[in-house]
């Protein structure tokens, strides 16, 4: 996969309807509350577990959702959006020193194939 430059920007195109919402959503978002529901039922007394709703987990129906019902509140982000924001790597280009190569599919199903943040000093040659 490429870098994420803007999470919230790129949970529109996993979840776009068509190709990318079946192959992509909807059998990765099955097999990730699978896993995340077996975790929690094996795993019931754990702090971490306290912090996640069964139900939440089990009625979601977009990627975004789970992220909202499991990865926000396990890493201490107020929702899921507060997490694409915090975790887009645009927040650090500013701050590498050194040159970087970084490599994105034009036609990779992630990401938003009209943004690149030029801007940043990234080139697409």
């Amino acid at each position: 996969s490429g870098a994420p430059f803007d999470n919230e920007r790129n949970i529109h195109f996993v979840q776009k309807a068509g190709f990318n919402k079946i192959a992509y959503n909807d059998s990765l978002l099955k097999s990730m509350k699978n896993t995340a529901l077996r975790q929690l039922e094996r795993f019931e007394e754990s702090k971490e577990a306290k912090l996640l709703s069964y139900d939440d987990i089990a009625k979601a129906t977009e990627i975004s959702a789970f992220e909202n019902a499991v990865i926000a509140p396990l890493f201490g982000f107020r929702n899921n959006v507060d997490y694409y924001r915090k975790t887009s790597c645009i927040n650090f280009l500013d701050n590498i020193q050194v040159p970087t190569l970084i490599i994105n599919a034009a036609d990779d199903p992630f990401f938003d194939p009209t943004f690149f943040p030029f801007e940043k000093g990234c080139d697409s040659t």
